[in-house]
């Protein structure tokens, strides 16, 4: 509303200024007359409306970034919450159902037969083997997004390669540390399923190196998409605000990233240094 009212203020003291003009023009041959002073007077008043405005206009530019920067980041906690969620219960699930095969080995035993329950036993302990749920480290919101990002890459046949090192002495907190991993596998699977490429995979990396973290990721790409920090998708200006949270988050830790484009891979580095808060 206030915006509003200096345009119209604006406006109208640019309609004075050309009538003031327009009459002084007609006062060129006489007597010097008080026109143009008040041309003066009202130049004064429209650059300070037109400067109002345009401090309004940045204004309210500054407070849309900031709420749709907001309404990302509690997006990103609610998938978080979500992913989490389905992890426990996925977990909860295979425990379920180890309980269950584990009934006709009680059965076996109850009934004597050693052997039966031997080999009975070695084929339920290398199922539950290969299907359990591996941690990649100590702290479960990353194994949550992890896990779930993996699920994601599988269904669409990217093959997905983990190098997860972290310690537990990480002065970055946890809810930095997984926004970057979120953003970064999303990144890396939307360029998957756009490379055309008939074998798309994605390596992610997270180590420590001296007072560093490190945190890579190499993923396959359109070679006839030039990286412009923008994506293919249709809710683009949400995706290229994940690349400007990382960045964010990258200052804020006096780290550095990287995001360089080659050809049919694209590769990401995130550099964060674990003594700023210690």
């Amino acid at each position: 509303m206030k915006q509003k009212y200096n345009v119209w203020l604006f406006m109208l003291s640019i309609f004075f200024i050309q009538i003031c003009f327009f009459m002084d023009s007609l006062h060129m041959n006489q007597k010097p007359s008080t026109i143009p002073f008040i041309i003066a007077i009202l130049l004064l008043f429209a650059f300070s409306q037109l400067y109002l405005l345009i401090t309004q206009t940045l204004e309210d530019v500054k407070t849309q970034v900031e709420l749709s920067a907001l309404e990302q980041q509690n997006k990103l906690k609610t998938q978080y919450a979500k992913e989490l969620s389905d992890h426990q219960e996925k977990t909860r699930q295979q425990q379920q159902e180890l309980s269950r095969k584990l009934q006709p080995f009680q059965e076996l035993l109850s009934q004597e037969k050693y052997e039966d329950a031997k080999q009975y036993l070695q084929e339920i302990t290398q199922q539950f083997q290969a299907e359990r749920f591996h941690p990649y480290c100590h702290d479960n919101l990353l194994n949550a997004i992890l896990e779930a990002k993996r699920s994601t890459a599988q269904k669409h046949h990217i093959k997905v390669n983990y190098e997860i090192l972290l310690t537990e002495k990480c002065t970055i907190p946890p809810a930095d540390v997984s926004s970057i991993f979120f953003n970064l596998l999303d990144n890396g699977i939307e360029g998957c399923l756009c490379s055309g490429n008939p074998e798309p995979f994605l390596t992610f990396s997270a180590y420590t190196d001296k007072n560093y973290l490190v945190i890579k990721m190499r993923n396959s790409k359109n070679p006839n998409q030039e990286f412009s920090h923008t994506t293919t998708k249709e809710d683009f200006s949400s995706h290229g605000l994940g690349l400007s949270i990382i960045e964010e988050i990258c200052q804020r830790y006096d780290g550095v990233y990287e995001w360089k484009d080659q050809g049919d891979e694209f590769v990401s580095a995130v550099l964060l240094r674990l003594d700023c808060y210690e």
